[in-house]
């Protein structure tokens, strides 16, 4: 059985700002008050199917859709979400193109919805296998940002890869890190 939820988190850290948090279902929604400016931010939580892009693919669309329905402004899924945290597998499961079809369904969703996403998969870069999350902005080019600093034993699969300038959401930037 697949189990899924989608959670806001306060503890993201974006800005200083005011916190206000409001539940629909079982999930929490943070909205961050940013000069005045009402942010939604979501983190959704998920349980991969190892290396099954397609279905995992799938589940993230579900929980794309409660956070639409609920006005979310971006949505940040877990390292590695759409392969499952699998490092002997990330080699056989990464993607060296930024454009990688098998995501497509994201930036259309992203330009369609206006919400930007943020997907966890290994890609593969110059020096070797990254963590990387693909971020998705509406009618924007597709972004990278792969995870700097590696826990211990991480080393033996992945190496460390590079941050992307902040995104701006509603005149506000935000720092992936």
């Amino acid at each position: 059985m697949w189990l899924t939820k989608v959670w806001f988190s306060a503890s993201i850290p974006i800005a200083i700002g005011m916190v206000k948090i409001a539940t629909f279902s079982n999930p929490q929604i943070v909205s961050c008050n940013l000069n005045n400016i009402v942010m939604k931010i979501c983190a959704a939580q998920t349980r991969p199917i190892k290396g099954n892009i397609p279905k995992n693919i799938d589940k993230h669309k579900q929980l794309l859709e409660i956070a639409i329905s609920n006005q979310v402004d971006i949505i940040i899924f877990p390292e590695l979400s759409l392969t499952g945290y699998e490092p002997e597998l990330a080699d056989e499961l990464s993607t060296s193109q930024l454009e990688d079809n098998r995501l497509n369904d994201f930036q259309l969703i992203s330009n369609e919805s206006k919400i930007i996403i943020g997907v966890g998969m290994p890609t593969k870069s110059a020096n070797g296998i990254c963590i990387s999350m693909v971020i998705f902005q509406p009618n924007e080019k597709r972004q990278i940002y792969s995870k700097q600093y590696l826990h211990p034993g991480e080393e033996q699969y992945f190496v460390s890869g590079q941050n992307i300038l902040p995104i701006e959401i509603k005149h506000n930037y935000v720092g992936i890190v």
